[in-house]
């Protein structure tokens, strides 16, 4: 599956941000374009959100950008995995 992002503004703020070294901002931005959002109220009466990758969108490379984005945000299971670990090398 290939999927291209054609919003030429949103590919402006995506280079922007990626030049300017501001990479939760330009992983939000490509994690926004690649997935479907669905907006629903939970058995509380809470409004929630739910991300999934959109049809074209090769689910793997979905679940990478979010973990990037998490990571670069130091949010999420993978950034407080990251965050924790004990590296040795």
């Amino acid at each position: 599956m290939t999927y291209t992002i054609k919003d030429q503004d949103v590919l402006k703020l995506i280079h922007k941000a990626y030049i300017g070294d501001k990479w939760p901002e330009a992983y939000k931005l490509v994690f926004d374009e690649i997935s479907q959002i669905t907006i629903f109220i939970d058995s509380f009466g809470n409004l929630r959100s739910k991300y999934a990758p959109r049809s074209e969108v090769d689910e793997n490379a979905w679940v990478w950008i979010k973990g990037a984005r998490e990571v670069n945000t130091n949010s999420g299971a993978f950034g407080a995995d990251i965050e924790n670990a004990d590296y040795v090398f």
